[in-house]
């Protein structure tokens, strides 16, 4: 994970003090200032919205076992990191390198199979760590200090100089400029187009010129492809230290979340113990509410089941009195209907003696009538 800081690009001035002959001494002009702007960085910083995007990743439970596994602890997953980097720096190197492509043990892959087989998911790391600044401002010097230092023993010069423009550009693009000069008279040559270092050896190689005679063109050359070669040199091992940085800072970015996990699972487990405690006293207060309810529930139905016990005793004790009362009654209507039957039966007696009395007082008078004797009508009467 590259996370670079703000580049600061100043130019280099540069400066030549020569001594002229009787003892009297003549400074220079300065040299013009030359100033490179930094192409455009084509590799953006890590933004907080890429940190965001990783976090809400791994915050997911099935993301985060995925990553890490169960039971794995901080030093595993450490070592797996620093692995999968290596694999990754590994293969990353390799396809930038130049010449990179399949051999004849690779028959039948592509180069996506290629990458896939020294690093899982190359592309996928690749455009999270690819596209991410790696280069890193140089320190500033004054580099006028070290022209007025020279050897006189062997003729040679002792240059240190470090600018922030030459810095900035890849070796390729330095070897470009230096291959290809601009044509034309040196008077034509557009100073801004060539390097500060280049700039700076060609002033100091004619103060040499003036100062102790003829420079030979191949020390040029080979000075400049010292120089070149020692920015490569520097750019490589700044990229190297760089990729390193970056992938720690992840690594400590894992750790520190992993601690945050813990914590915020530890602040979990203390809530949802505190909230079982709760609910369970909450249950069993539940419960003692229950129990004096179901007690108080108990004694009202006792006392209702008394009230309607004796609601209904009182029923039955009115039902039974009603039902003496009604057997009174029926007795007393019994015993009154006997009485009239009794009475209606005499009447009926009565009545039927008389009728008979009536019927033998009318045969005696129709006999006495007829001429029949008493002792005939006496023995009539009698056999009637």
């Amino acid at each position: 994970m590259h996370l670079t800081p703000s580049r600061s690009l100043s130019g280099v001035s540069l400066a030549t003090n020569e001594a002229s002959g009787g003892g009297s001494e003549k400074q220079n002009k300065r040299g013009k200032k030359s100033k490179k702007k930094a192409t455009g960085d084509s590799k953006p910083n890590f933004t907080l919205k890429d940190y965001d995007n990783i976090c809400c990743y791994i915050e997911e439970e099935e993301n985060y076992d995925c990553l890490f596994a169960l039971d794995i602890s901080g030093c595993h997953c450490a070592q797996r990191f620093s692995k999968y980097k290596n694999k990754y720096l590994t293969a990353r190197l390799w396809v930038n390198n130049t010449g990179a492509g399949l051999t004849e043990t690779d028959l039948g892959m592509t180069m996506e199979q290629k990458l896939e087989s020294m690093c899982p998911f190359y592309n996928c790391t690749d455009k999270v760590f690819g596209k991410k600044t790696n280069v890193e401002e140089l320190d500033e010097r004054d580099s006028t200090k070290s022209m007025e230092v020279m050897s006189e023993g062997d003729g040679k010069s002792d240059i240190e100089t470090s600018s922030n423009s030459d810095s900035s550009l890849s070796a390729y693009e330095l070897q470009q400029r230096v291959a290809k000069p601009n044509l034309g008279s040196p008077s034509e040559a557009n100073v801004e187009d060539i390097p500060a270092s280049i700039t700076l050896v060609s002033d100091t190689r004619s103060s040499i010129d003036k100062n102790h005679g003829v420079t030979d063109s191949k020390s040029q050359s080979g000075v400049a492809k010292g120089r070149r070669k020692e920015l490569k040199d520097i750019n490589d091992k700044k990229e190297r230290d760089m990729e390193n940085f970056h992938m720690k800072l992840f690594e400590n970015f894992i750790t520190m979340q992993q601690g945050k996990w813990m914590a915020e699972e530890s602040i979990l487990k203390e809530k949802s113990e505190r909230e079982f405690k709760l609910e369970k006293e909450k249950f069993e207060r539940q419960l003692r509410i229950d129990a004096e309810q179901k007690e108080k529930d108990k004694v009202k139905n006792e006392r209702e089941y008394n009230l309607e016990r004796e609601k209904f005793e009182r029923q039955l004790h009115i039902d039974a009195e009603e039902k003496d009362r009604r057997e009174c009654e029926f007795e007393l209507e019994k015993e009154r209907m006997e009485c009239q039957f009794q009475l209606e039966k005499e009447q009926f007696d009565r009545e039927a003696l008389m009728k008979e009395k009536e019927t033998c007082l009318g045969i005696e008078h129709e006999l006495i009538l007829s001429g029949k004797s008493s002792d005939e009508t006496a023995a009539i009467m009698k056999a009637l």
